[in-house]
């Protein structure tokens, strides 16, 4: 995958984090998230990677395809 110029390569599928049931500040506790998260995610909240070309990211940048 790209995330700016970087290049990185997706090492595994990382399940949900407890975190995604905690209020946090300014917002309640909100159940959906992690009902959402199993649903349309496959129980899956983000990937593990490591960076096989190093290269410069800017805020805001989007993950792209694969290189």
């Amino acid at each position: 995958m790209t995330l700016g110029a970087a290049v990185l390569a997706v090492q595994a599928r990382l399940g949900r984090c407890v975190m995604v049931t905690r209020a946090q500040p300014g917002i309640e506790r909100d159940l959906g998230v992690l009902r959402t998260v199993h649903r349309e995610f496959d129980h899956t909240i983000a990937v593990g990677a490591r960076v096989t070309k190093p290269g410069r990211v800017a805020v805001g940048e989007e993950l792209g395809g694969y290189a």
